[in-house]
């Protein structure tokens, strides 16, 4: 109860329209909506195969994100090989849309217990 109170706090304190704009021109800098895109593919890419293999959701979600994370450094790793620059939001921005799904589907389960 305590965190829903504090999260319309929260909303209540930034005006919702220039959040939004904020976040839109932080993914449109730098390509970081592809990034996004990929890492959102890969992290689906790699639940899916585990599920097809029986494999529980709580484990996979962890071997996704954490999979996603790892090929998004990766990119950056091999991009500063070639002479560009290491960008961390570049694997943040890949990495949120993992991370955004894995709390939902966690909340989920709690509430599922809970109730």
């Amino acid at each position: 109860m305590y965190f829903v109170a504090l999260f319309c706090l929260i909303i209540n304190a930034f005006e919702m329209k220039d959040l939004f704009k904020k976040i839109k021109a932080w993914y449109q800098a730098s390509n970081r909506h592809i990034h996004a895109k990929l890492g959102t593919l890969i992290f689906f890419g790699m639940l899916l195969s585990g599920l097809f293999m029986k494999v529980s959701i709580c484990p996979m979600l962890v071997i996704s994100s954490v999979t996603t994370f790892l090929v998004m450094a990766a990119v950056e790793i091999a991009q500063k090989r070639d002479g560009g620059k290491f960008d961390w939001s570049d694997i943040l921005a890949g990495t949120i849309p993992a991370l955004a799904f894995d709390v939902a589907v966690l909340t989920y389960y709690l509430i599922c217990i809970i109730l």
